[in-house]
């Protein structure tokens, strides 16, 4: 049997820590906004960057691949060397890395996510440092995505004054939508 709806395929991934229970989706309904609460269709916890990785990529990606993986406390992780250079992408275990890097061949995107938990958001001169790691595989006809991956609303307020513009959001826990803010490619 193929796992073909989103909370199928988050099921899939998470088990028990991807839920549509009326409980937790209200819960996760609340903020400080101004608009009328409304509940996501389905509340992800995911625990691992790779997990979060699976789960942005799963929602939002047609046939994504892995280009690097980081790990945050020897910055090697995956790395897919030959997918690396195919993309001019002069990335090396000293430089300054995101978190993940996936890249969607269908639609020609490079996604360069840091994940909050980890490494903090994406803030301008954050993005500036990115824009320079990845110069060269634009120039190959790639789009580019800035994802900043936060784990719930209550840690992207504590960082939303740091974001930069030209760059997304996405909340784990409210996992079917992203925040564009600006302009995005």
């Amino acid at each position: 049997m193929s796992v073909t709806t989103p909370l199928e395929r988050l099921r899939a991934l998470l088990g028990p820590r991807a839920t549509d229970a009326a409980a937790v989706r209200e819960h996760h309904s609340h903020g400080e906004s101004y608009h009328p609460p409304a509940a996501p269709d389905i509340v992800c916890f995911p625990i691992s960057t790779a997990e979060v990785v699976e789960v942005y990529a799963s929602l939002f990606l047609k046939a994504p691949r892995v280009v690097y993986l980081g790990d945050t406390r020897h910055k090697g992780g995956y790395q897919n060397r030959d997918l690396m250079r195919e993309l001019n992408l002069p990335i090396q275990v000293t430089a300054n890395l995101p978190d993940v890097i996936l890249l969607c061949e269908l639609e020609r995107y490079l996604v360069v996510a840091e994940v909050v938990a980890s490494s903090g958001p994406v803030s301008t001169a954050r993005l500036a440092q990115l824009q320079h790691l990845v110069q060269q595989a634009q120039t190959l006809g790639y789009r580019l995505r800035y994802v900043s991956a936060f784990p719930s609303r209550r840690v992207f307020r504590r960082f939303v004054e740091d974001i930069a513009w030209g760059t997304q959001v996405w909340i784990a826990n409210e996992a079917e939508q992203v925040i564009n803010f600006g302009t995005t490619s």
